[in-house]
């Protein structure tokens, strides 16, 4: 190549070098990070497990009714069931707190706490009575106001978790008022028969009650099961 040429190559290299990037190439990567940025603001949150929490609410329901059944059906003692009747209600109204993913907030928290404390306790009692009665042959000294006062712990909490519940908003209306109100209204039953019949000995009041507070947990389960099908297509993610 002829020296005159040299310099004209160089200097067209160094210009081809220093020369700034097209505009169209920093459109395109802005386009292209306006376009990634939509979708990761267009896509929704995962939605959560379908039916959460409705299986242990349903199993609660009826381990909560087979006792009285039991009771009513057979000559079987029907308190040998109501201890484990009672822990597996625990993990029911767990079950209801995490379908409602915390919108029953802190009295929903402390209804739950308080009613697991009264079941926990009242369990304890009655499984003591039974094994002093049935294997020691002896009687629990004041059994009668040990289960008063563990069922009355246990009802405190279920009021403040169904209050709670129906609060929220989260699940069956209806069925919430049920849990709320079933054992109260059983137990209204039962003293107005008394006030009006004194001596009265069949008081069918307070097994009503439980046996509609086991229903409103089958309901309440089963409309767990089938709210997440109304929904179900508004969680997928948005792309475009």
């Amino acid at each position: 190549m002829p020296d005159d040429m040299e310099p004209e190559v160089r200097r067209s290299g160094s210009e081809a070098s220093t020369e700034p990037p097209s505009q169209p190439v920093k459109g395109g990567r802005r386009s292209a990070s306006r376009s990634g940025g939509r979708k990761r603001s267009g896509t929704k949150e995962a939605p959560q497990r379908p039916g959460r929490g409705g299986a242990a609410a349903i199993i609660a329901g009826v381990a909560i009714i087979a006792p009285i059944l039991i009771g009513e059906l057979t000559p079987r003692d029907p308190f040998l069931l109501m201890p484990l009747s009672l822990v597996i209600l625990i993990f029911g109204l767990a079950g209801l707190r995490a379908a409602q993913g915390g919108a029953d907030g802190a009295l929903g928290r402390i209804g739950f706490l308080v009613a697991s404390l009264g079941a926990l306790f009242l369990a304890a009692v009655l499984a003591l009575m039974r094994y002093r009665e049935l294997v020691l042959n002896t009687r629990l000294n004041n059994a009668v106001s040990l289960v008063s006062t563990g069922f009355l712990i246990l009802l405190i909490g279920i009021l403040i978790f169904g209050l709670a519940m129906v609060r929220a908003g989260k699940l069956n209306r209806i069925a919430a008022l049920a849990l709320l109100l079933s054992i109260p209204a059983g137990l209204a039953i039962d003293r107005f028969a008394m006030l009006t019949e004194p001596g009265i000995r069949l008081l069918p009041g307070f097994r009503m009650g439980v046996k509609f507070f086991g229903l409103a947990l089958i309901w309440i389960g089963y409309s767990i099961f089938s709210r997440p099908a109304r929904g179900g297509s508004q969680a997928r993610p948005v792309t475009s």
